[in-house]
């Protein structure tokens, strides 16, 4: 409850829900008992739903998905935010780096009004899904936490660091790994923020896959090869 609208911005900041103007009314207490019911309706799940079944895309189109669907999220920097907060997991975010990415005024009334109402979706979206206040404010920094979704770049850091060459062991986690690539991570999106990259990486493990099957399977090493000049077509192929 406040007594003026310069205090709204800052209960924003808190993730607040809702606010009331003095002098408070019953109609204004009951429509906001209202709201409160249900926002607590839509943070419990109608379904029960199997959290193995989440899956994050980030290779060549960020995704998130629930049993090979797509979940929609209400606006396009909705899911822009979401697909910063999940490559920064567990990171404190600067308020002001987040406005920045929005290319918001940090210093904006209205500016400050939109990331909260952003924040605020993704937090309704994720806790209808049965992931609740997943997103957590420190001072001026907001930390994203969501440990249940299986995400494609985590994946393929897992299966290279447990590839030290390959042989009959380690080959079907290296074919894993060309299934999860489909590009770089975000590529159709063109979210300029992003820095990580695995062509390297995914070129380099085409090569040693390349000479693994030269003696194996001639019609193989013809499609890694096509997959090879797919990601890389200025390259000679040293490796040959």
């Amino acid at each position: 409850i406040t007594s003026t609208d310069d205090f709204i911005v800052p209960l924003f900041d808190m993730l607040s829900i809702d606010y009331i103007l003095n002098t408070v009314t019953i109609t204004q207490l009951k429509a906001t008992i209202d709201y409160l019911l249900h926002k607590i309706t839509l943070k419990t799940p109608q379904i029960q739903l199997h959290k193995d079944l989440f899956f994050i895309q980030t290779f060549k189109q960020f995704q998130l998905s629930y049993n090979q669907h797509p979940v929609s999220f209400k606006t396009a920097k909705a899911k822009e935010l979401f697909a910063y907060l999940i490559m920064n997991e567990g990171t404190p975010i600067e308020r002001n780096r987040l406005l920045d990415l929005f290319e918001l005024d940090a210093n904006h009334y209205q500016a400050r009004l939109i990331l909260y109402a952003t924040i605020a979706s993704i937090q309704e979206l994720l806790a209808s899904l049965g992931f609740p206040n997943c997103i957590k404010q420190i001072n001026d920094c907001y930390v994203f936490h969501w440990h249940a979704p299986t995400i494609d770049f985590k994946l393929v850091e897992q299966l290279l660091q447990q590839i030290n060459q390959i042989n009959e062991q380690t080959i079907h986690s290296c074919e894993e790994i060309l299934t999860l690539y489909h590009g770089e991570i975000f590529a159709l999106n063109h979210y300029e923020w992003n820095k990580l990259s695995y062509q390297e990486d995914v070129l380099m493990l085409l090569s040693k896959m390349i000479h693994y099957y030269e003696a194996l399977n001639p019609l193989k090493v013809l499609s890694l090869l096509q997959r090879y000049f797919q990601l890389d077509p200025y390259d000679d192929y040293k490796a040959l």
